[in-house]
């Protein structure tokens, strides 16, 4: 059984790349934005972490290995305040390749020109698979990013991944320095996510 078929995924003799793009499609309501939930309803474990961490040429291997465990082949991380036209990284997308050779992502970090790399902007971003079992979703504005899963199974499943990423739930995140700047916020975005959220992950540090 296919990684997609194991997620409930319909599949219709789309590309890898195409499948990734249609699940972030499916998965996330564009039209908002934290503190609100952007996910659609199969969607139920969270798990929160800075999105430096995503546009960092370190989050490339990140992906791989998130890829090398769910038995996908393609992830595509798309800018949402962008029009899709294509899947080129001129359209605001960058497709992660199992079998790809490393090193173009830090090329379109980079950028052509300083300052117009992928993520040099304030915008808002989403990741997913052709496997459909996890997406992510960051606004850089709010300095926030979160990683969402279909159920406790897969979060567990990739533990090792979440803590490279420092992926924490959003009530340990909010504990941190920093975060104490608006309560009400805080308070909607922590009612929109914990009472839709399963979280049982481990995600203790492996030595």
């Amino acid at each position: 059984m296919s990684p997609e078929e194991k997620a409930g995924i319909e599949v219709s003799g789309k590309t890898p790349k195409e499948q990734a793009l249609a699940n972030l499609a499916a998965a996330i309501d564009a039209s908002k934005e934290f503190p609100q939930n952007i996910f659609s309803h199969s969607w139920h474990g969270f798990l929160f972490f800075d999105p430096d961490r995503i546009f960092n040429p370190k989050f490339e291997r990140q992906v791989r290995a998130l890829l090398e465990i769910e038995g996908s082949s393609c992830a595509c991380l798309v800018n949402l305040d962008r029009p899709l036209v294509g899947d080129s990284q001129d359209a605001g997308v960058f497709c992660f390749e199992k079998e790809a050779a490393e090193g173009d992502y830090k090329q379109a970090l980079a950028g052509p020109t300083p300052g117009a790399g992928l993520g040099d902007g304030l915008e808002r971003f989403g990741c997913a698979s052709n496997g459909g079992q996890w997406v992510i979703y960051c606004e850089q504005q709010d300095e926030l990013a979160v990683i969402a899963f279909r159920n406790h199974a897969f979060m567990n499943k990739f533990n090792s991944v979440m803590v490279e990423l420092g992926a924490l739930p959003i009530q340990e995140v909010l504990q941190k320095p920093g975060w104490s700047s608006n309560p009400a916020w805080h308070k909607e975005l922590v009612g929109e996510y914990v009472n839709r959220s399963q979280i049982g992950v481990d995600v203790t540090p492996r030595n």
